[in-house]
């Protein structure tokens, strides 16, 4: 719902996956917690993001599910 170059801001980031997406996606990535340990995680996400070197899941691989027969994959 923005474009290249928008803002995006949520609130609630928790470890800050809506702020990893926008970036991901051109955007400008914006947020806050009040948990001190979950705004560290977002920032050293987002380091290894604009390092290379952050962890994601391909869009088409479900998500491992340790009660499925091989975790679902």
């Amino acid at each position: 719902m923005t474009e290249e170059g928008d803002a995006v801001f949520d609130p609630y980031m928790g470890v800050g996956t809506s702020v990893l997406a926008a970036l991901m996606h051109r955007r400008h990535g914006y947020g806050c917690d009040n948990v001190t340990e979950y705004v560290q995680i977002a920032r050293e996400r987002i380091a290894a993001l604009r390092s290379g070197t952050l962890r994601t899941r391909p869009m088409n691989r479900p998500i491992y599910d340790p009660s499925l027969p091989n975790g679902g994959h």
